[in-house]
């Protein structure tokens, strides 16, 4: 992948995110996100479908519980993960660096102190974070046009499910498999955007979701 491609793909799913990508314990940053905890999968917790800005990159068929603890700067199992995961044999030095800083990004923003503001949000940290990031690759940044994105998103599926009915599992299931013939590359991104549009059908919007490079 390009490297404006990488950082607008991380950039949309990071703003499209409520909050960062943590461990059932919320105090650590990991690939996978996970709430509770529970006996079965040995108290790590179920997955909540969060991942972080490098976690998105991840395939789950490439992504193992070892994977957490190690960063992608320095971490081989980790580029090896993503670099399967985009049919590469490795990534390159200027990739590695740029998702190395994406994933700073997404931890720092995770930290209450990283925004100073009285009234601090993930959603301002991120994007403050997010800035920074483009700035030092000199790479495009637009948080409008990430919103637009999405927007655009919800009123092309609005046209392709014009009878799409709220509060029926059927028809998000529906609208989740459409999207993943649009380019969507896992079933957990797909639902989530699928998810998304009932949302805007409620009139509950949020603008921005990890779109996959995928237009319905």
């Amino acid at each position: 992948m390009k490297q404006q491609e990488i950082f607008n793909k991380a950039a949309v799913h990071l703003m499209g995110m409520e909050g960062p990508s943590l461990d059932a314990d919320g105090d650590a940053c990991v690939y996978r996100g996970r709430h509770g905890s529970c006996e079965y999968d040995g108290g790590l917790g179920e997955l909540s479908g969060q991942m972080c800005a490098v976690g998105v990159f991840i395939k789950d068929e490439h992504y193992d519980e070892d994977l957490e603890g190690q960063g992608i700067s320095g971490g081989q199992d980790v580029v090896n993960a993503v670099a399967a995961s985009w049919g590469q044999d490795d990534l390159t030095v200027a990739q590695i660096s740029l998702l190395a800083d994406l994933q700073d990004a997404h931890d720092e923003a995770s930290r209450p102190t990283y925004v100073t503001l009285p009234d601090h949000t993930w959603s301002k940290s991120i994007v403050a974070a997010l800035e920074g990031v483009a700035t030092k690759f000199h790479l495009r940044f637009d948080p409008n046009e990430a919103k637009a994105t999405k927007l655009a998103l919800m009123k092309n599926l609005e046209k392709d499910f014009p009878k799409f009915k709220v509060g029926k599992i059927a028809d998000v299931n529906k609208v989740a498999k459409f999207l993943q013939t649009k380019g969507f590359k896992s079933q957990k991104s797909a639902m989530a955007a699928a998810i998304d549009f009932e949302n805007y059908k409620k009139g509950q919007f949020k603008e921005s979701v990890d779109l996959e490079g995928a237009s319905a």
